[in-house]
């Protein structure tokens, strides 16, 4: 731009002081500044729109990849985070784009400029110099209020999704005690001051562009004092000090633009701890490694054959269990359960159960011990018709090969908005009608089928409405069949059950253990009396 200011310098002391008509050259250079100008800014905003892109991909992946490795046990995760985590990319991405950019040119434009400047006036590049500093040292003022109303703001809108969502999950009980008004007054209140925090930060970033521009036009105003003294008196070039007097907007233009933008980096700054907070969640507190003792190694297999074969053992040895939160789940257990039967882990509430269900699924990660997991596979082509036997560390499975050896029912299973059959059907996309109530009958729930009074197309509302908790259990079982998952874990299956619906159940678990190797959380005398082998667990 320099050079662009140069001709047009040129130009105007031709046409205005000389009164003769400018070089065509110099309007042709001029106009090349132009176009070479234009072609930059093309380019450098689609290259921008790119990496916005790219860097707002990368978080939101990283916000998924760090919420998928917290688990259904982490209490890091609230409702507020729902509506922050778009507030979180969207308020990054800026940091790396517009503020980044913005950087950089203030790194190399100004210093360009100045010297040029300097070269036509010292006097005038010296005054822009002393000026500069003083537009970062009032960032930095003004920065460190406005990321204190950034982290409130951040804070209010996590109260306010969460009030918002409790509102929303407890409606039924809203209506019945006529709480509308009150909950609708609080969710107004707590919109009330989000609004006046956001007006405040725009208070504060119109305040500091104000003063971004007083500073700029001040500094621009003394250069044009300076020069035009130095014209008047002293018979400075006046193509020279046009050419300088053109350039110091030019000066202070990425300044200013930093200045606009450092509200966006506080605002980064202030997400980026939110973010931060989320990521460093559920680390794991060591590595697992592979004890494969088979022929081949266990990346070769196969999810098919791992879903058709057969557990013969499932050994805890000296496993230390502990939650997200710190809390301990198991401390120093070991046994051994048997494949192909009915493994009963019996104790008193907070004994561990669930817990060690949740590592064998590989939701929790030991602390100290392993979990070594010894399956039969079928003969495939490779093995010559012999039987594979391998032994591996549970936590050195895929997540793949995971999902295929077990199915877990979890205490409190979750039936989605939608028919009975679209329901089963998440466990088995293309299962036929056929299928669907077979697994239900190998489930004991036949009579809850011809209860329902649609039959497979009954609706269920969100988190099994409109049946009891017991039938929910008895879905869930259904639903997990369908997979036919060699390993089943099943996490106190009889609760909320009457008596009838127990001996169904007890029924329906002594015909799947021909197949399935059978593992049960239960508290309950009938499903431990199943036991081919029970493990009594004490306090954690």
């Amino acid at each position: 731009m320099a050079f662009f200011y140069a001709c047009c310098a040129k130009i105007a002391t031709t046409i205005l002081l000389l009164k003769t008509p400018a070089e065509s050259t110099l309007w042709y250079m001029a106009l090349l500044c132009v176009f070479v100008r234009l072609c930059l800014h093309l380019y450098l905003s689609k290259l921008n729109a790119k990496l916005t892109f790219s860097c707002e991909l990368a978080v939101r992946q990283e916000i998924l990849q760090a919420i998928s490795r917290q688990g259904p046990f982490s209490q890091g995760v609230n409702p507020g985070v729902a509506a922050l985590l778009s507030e979180i990319a969207t308020s990054i991405t800026p940091f790396f784009t517009a503020f980044g950019h913005t950087l950089r040119q203030v790194m190399v434009l100004p210093a360009i400029l100045l010297v040029f400047m300097a070269v036509a006036s010292p006097l005038s590049a010296l005054a822009l110099a002393l000026m500069c500093p003083l537009i970062p040292l009032f960032m930095v003022f003004i920065g460190k209020k406005a990321k204190e109303l950034n982290d409130r703001q951040l804070l209010q809108i996590k109260r306010l999704s969460e009030r918002f969502f409790e509102a929303l999950t407890k409606l039924p009980f809203i209506f019945i005690f006529d709480l509308g008004k009150r909950e609708l007054s609080a969710v107004r209140r707590m919109s009330r001051h989000w609004r006046v925090q956001t007006m405040q930060i725009l208070y504060v970033a119109f305040l500091s562009a104000l003063a971004l521009e007083f500073f700029a036009t001040v500094g621009v105003a003394f250069c044009a004092i300076t020069l035009g003294f130095a014209v008047y008196e002293q018979g400075f070039s006046y193509e020279k000090a046009l050419f300088v007097l053109l350039c110091a907007p030019e000066f202070f233009l990425p300044l200013r633009r930093l200045g606009q933008n450092y509200h966006a980096k506080q605002r980064a700054l202030a997400a980026a701890e939110s973010l931060n907070d989320l990521l460093s969640l559920n680390l794991p507190k060591r590595a697992i490694t592979a004890t494969d003792n088979a022929p081949r190694a266990l990346t070769q297999v196969s999810v098919e054959r791992l879903a058709t074969a057969q557990l013969m053992t499932l050994t805890f040895n000296h496993v230390t269990l502990r939650y997200p939160d710190g809390r301990l789940g198991l401390n120093d257990a070991s046994f051994t359960l048997k494949g192909t039967a009915i493994n009963v882990l019996s104790g008193p509430s907070g004994s561990g159960k669930s817990t060690i269900l949740a590592a064998i699924a590989g939701l929790l990660t030991p602390e100290s011990g392993t979990i070594t997991i010894s399956l039969k596979l079928a003969p495939g082509p490779q093995d010559g018709g012999q039987v594979t036997t391998i032994s591996c560390d549970v936590n050195a499975l895929s997540k793949e090969q995971r999902q295929a050896l077990y199915t877990f029912v979890p205490q409190r299973p979750y039936l989605f908005y939608g028919t009975l059959r679209d329901n089963l059907r998440l466990a088995k996309a293309q299962a036929t009608d056929e299928e669907l109530i077979k697994a239900l009958q190998k489930a004991g729930a036949a009579s809850l089928l011809s209860n329902l009074p649609q039959g497979l197309d009954t609706m269920l509302g969100d988190d099994h409405g409109g049946i009891s908790g017991g039938q929910a259990r008895l879905l869930a079982l259904s639903r997990a069949l369908l997979r036919k998952a060699p390993l089943i874990l099943l996490d106190e299956p009889s609760a909320s059950l009457d008596q009838v619906a127990e001996q169904s159940l007890a029924q329906a678990l002594v015909q799947l253990k021909r197949h399935h190797t059978v593992i049960i959380a239960a508290h309950r005398a009938p499903l431990i009396a199943l036991a081919d082998k029970e493990v009594t667990l004490g306090g954690a």
